[in-house]
């Protein structure tokens, strides 16, 4: 039973760095600004590409 238990240890603790990690590559990636040029995706930019003139739909103040 000692054994499990100190290998859930372990995997918790491993897990834990990558966590760590994983949240400090994600901060410098963002303030380097890196990642696909040109592309900028916001909230939902993704979804809205794939319908036909989605711009006429959904910003109809721009386009009158």
């Amino acid at each position: 039973m000692d054994d499990k238990a100190d290998i859930v240890k372990t995997i918790n603790r491993i897990c834990i760095f990558f966590f760590i990690i994983i949240i400090f590559l994600a901060i410098y990636i963002m303030s380097q600004g890196t990642g696909t040029e040109g592309s900028d995706y916001g909230p939902g930019s993704y979804y809205y590409s794939d319908i036909p003139n989605w711009e006429a739909i959904f910003y109809p103040e721009i386009n009158e």
